[in-house]
């Protein structure tokens, strides 16, 4: 899904001086007349050329490291190299911000608005673009980069006249660069941009991120209930540990007896797992009762049987596929006079 805000919400945080200066790194030509938070969704004076525009995403594809475009590598006559291009290169963004802003780009063209280039089967990372006025689409624009090619396209027309509303940036022009790079690798793969060594692959918390917080997943977290994001050791925060799965806690239990019979509630959740058992006087157990948290309250009923104790407790299934059990917590016990609850 392609959304504006958060664009411009970024420019807005890291102020748009800033912004500036990176661009001027970057070869590309603003104005004074840009300084506007316009300039997170291209909205620019005069515009850029198409070779200007490739030479700031090949700074990504470089790690970092900005060089002006070239098209011609080498020339060469029998033999005897008379021309190569020597690039002077310039330090822009770290190598682990290019890697990370890579890793948004590559799901960009896996299932975002360049997916068509996920035909490809190759690592590769892709922007697009559509400029509309008054609902009609005047330009589209599709970028992609390999660790050994960039390649940009734009369509409009020289008159500024629209284009039909389904030429966008997502569509005919992405389909160009498609063609493009599927010449360029019908014979050989490109190998992925290697990852920095300042890179690290980060499980968080997913419930309390749905809860809009960040923290970072307990060790024992189980699978479906974190997720894994790319991050800089750099500019890692103190992240906090969520307690969400550090130990299975019993929430909102009671329990009620006539003397006979025991009745338990308890509030389950998702993706705990519940077992009320008990234990006689030569410890054997046995299990009375499992479920499965529903995020709902639970109850089971049960018999005091002679001379045993009962007890209940939670635990789940951890990422490795061991069971981790809380602490069991005893509910009812006969003593041979009564229930003690």
């Amino acid at each position: 899904k392609s959304l504006n805000v958060p664009a411009v919400k970024i420019l807005s945080e890291m102020g748009i001086e800033t912004a500036l200066s990176y661009a001027k790194k970057l070869g590309l030509p603003l104005t004074e007349k840009d300084n506007n938070l316009s300039l997170a969704l291209g909205g620019l004076t005069e515009g850029l050329t198409l070779s200007e525009l490739s030479g700031a995403y090949m700074a990504l594809a470089n790690l970092g490291e900005f060089s002006s475009p070239s098209y011609v590598s080498e020339i060469s006559l029998n033999g005897t190299v008379l021309y190569s291009h020597t690039a002077e290169k310039t330090s822009v963004f770290s190598p682990e911000t290019a890697y990370l802003v890579g890793e948004a780009l590559s799901e960009t063209a896996k299932t975002g608005t360049a997916k068509k280039l996920a035909a490809l089967n190759i690592p590769i990372y892709a922007k697009t673009g559509t400029n509309s006025v008054n609902g009609k689409n005047l330009d589209a624009y599709s970028v992609a980069y390999t660790s050994k090619h960039t390649a940009v396209c734009w369509r409009g027309n020289s008159d500024n006249s629209a284009l039909s509303q389904t030429d966008t940036g997502g569509n005919f022009a992405t389909e160009s660069l498609l063609a493009v790079f599927s010449e360029l690798y019908c014979r050989f793969t490109p190998s992925p941009i290697e990852k920095p060594a300042g890179i690290l692959k980060t499980k968080f918390d997913l419930a309390d991120f749905e809860n809009g917080d960040l923290t970072l997943a307990a060790p024992n977290t189980p699978v479906g209930y974190f997720f894994e994001e790319y991050v800089s050791v750099r500019n890692l925060p103190s992240y906090q540990t969520s307690a969400n799965f550090l130990a299975p806690t019993l929430d909102g239990l009671t329990v009620t007896s006539d003397g006979n019979e025991a009745s338990v509630s308890f509030f389950g959740k998702k993706p705990f797992v519940y077992q009320i058992y008990s234990v006689d006087v030569f410890g054997r157990e046995e299990l009375l009762f499992e479920a499965n948290g529903q995020n709902e309250l639970q109850n089971y009923a049960f018999s005091i049987g002679f001379l045993k104790n009962y007890y209940i407790k939670c635990g789940f299934i951890d990422y490795f596929g061991v069971a981790v059990w809380g602490e069991p917590e005893k509910i009812a016990v006969y003593s041979g006079g009564g229930i003690f609850s």
